[in-house]
């Protein structure tokens, strides 16, 4: 009789667990964020059984107010808050919802993080990414540039990276949902503390279509900037709107929506905060879909709206070089990425270079232009 008791109290229970919601929020359980720093809540619920009948999500103990109710398909229902931020400290999110079968319940957890600011704080930072630079890769390059002592196997030297800063750090490149992360989400982890979905610029999961209504979380460079007042800049080798430079300020679930990337430089979407500097190809992503070579699929013409909102515009490296601009400057000097140093300046070769004669090279633009004529 007890066995028989036992057996249809553990089928009971196997069934319920099936009829009951799933429930998924983000930010994850365990997130840390900075104090202040802004991000989307979103709350999905699906398998529900039946209608929903009730829910609440209070956070910290308190019903969160101002909540964007949704359904997206029949047994689900999504709630959106956008722009939250936390206070210093610990932080607890508990979701109920009520259908048919009965209350389904979560709880996720998150920190928020202030750091003391140093006695001698920074006045600029400079983000060099070497997109794909491994350990293996700075292993090499200390071989070839500084070699080895055959009689003790110890390396000759070190390179600058590895002992002219003070101090190096490692991160973990999982992404949210793959143990392989691509440059997006990888980038976007740098900039925004979160671990995110692949293909995903500062962007979460969601059961949504349109990948620009995604849940946002602000980068460490956009709050700078909203709390600061800083100036953000972005150089790259690569099209402007590549995964990687655009980690700095866009947000979007797809890596490829490449003109809602190019908006987002100049503060239209996402958190609407502009870039003050861009220097990089990819002009493709700027001119209007008549031009050729566009694939826009509008009429926006980056270069002459640049200029009306101040920007001082450039396309040679004969312009950079003479430009003195005021403030903000954008710069476009290929309609795709740059060819490489080698076929530039050593066989410039015509099949690679085409009409892009007068490219600027990587450091004219780093240093010269973002460091000193927009940051001091």
């Amino acid at each position: 009789m007890r066995k028989t008791f036992r057996v249809l109290l553990g089928l009971a229970l196997a069934l319920g667990s099936a009829w009951a919601a799933k429930l998924a929020v983000f930010p994850y359980d365990g997130a840390a964020l900075l104090a202040g720093q802004r991000f989307d809540l979103r709350v999905e619920a699906s398998e529900l059984n039946g209608a929903l009948k009730d829910y609440r999500i209070t956070l910290d103990g308190v019903p969160l107010t101002g909540l964007e109710q949704t359904s997206q398909a029949t047994g689900t229902a999504e709630w959106t808050l956008r722009g939250l931020s936390l206070r210093p400290g610990s932080h607890t999110l508990e979701v109920k919802v009520k259908d048919e079968a009965g209350e389904t319940q979560r709880i996720v957890r998150w920190e928020a993080r202030q750091y003391p600011r140093p006695l001698r704080p920074a006045k600029n930072v400079i983000l060099f990414i070497g997109d794909g630079m491994g350990w293996n890769t700075l292993n090499a390059a200390r071989i070839i540039a500084k070699g080895y002592n055959p009689e003790n196997g110890m390396p000759k030297g070190f390179l600058a990276i590895e002992t002219g800063y003070g101090g190096m750090a490692t991160v973990v490149t999982s992404s949210f949902d793959s143990f392989i992360v691509d440059s997006a989400n990888s980038a976007s982890s740098i900039m925004s503390g979160l671990k995110l979905p692949v293909n995903a610029l500062n962007a979460g999961p969601a059961n949504l279509k349109d990948t620009l209504a995604h849940p946002r979380v602000e980068t460490l460079a956009e709050m700078m900037k909203r709390v600061r007042g800083a100036s953000l800049g972005v150089v790259t080798t690569t099209f402007g709107t590549d995964a990687t430079p655009a980690a700095v300020n866009a947000h979007t679930r797809r890596r490829s929506d490449y003109q809602a990337i190019a908006d987002q430089y100049f503060g239209r979407g996402g958190f609407g905060i502009p870039l003050d500097v861009m220097l990089f190809g990819g002009s493709r992503d700027f001119i209007p879909k008549s031009a050729p070579g566009s694939r826009r699929k509008d009429d926006t013409d980056w270069i002459s709206e640049a200029q009306k909102m101040g920007y001082t515009f450039v396309s040679t490296r004969t312009e950079l070089l003479a430009a003195k601009p005021q403030g903000k400057l954008f710069g476009l000097f290929h309609l795709d990425n740059f060819p490489s140093y080698l076929d530039r300046a050593v066989w410039k070769r015509p099949e690679m270079l085409g009409s892009f004669t007068d490219m600027p090279y990587l450091w004219e633009r780093s240093c010269k232009e973002l460091c000193v004529r927009v940051c001091v």
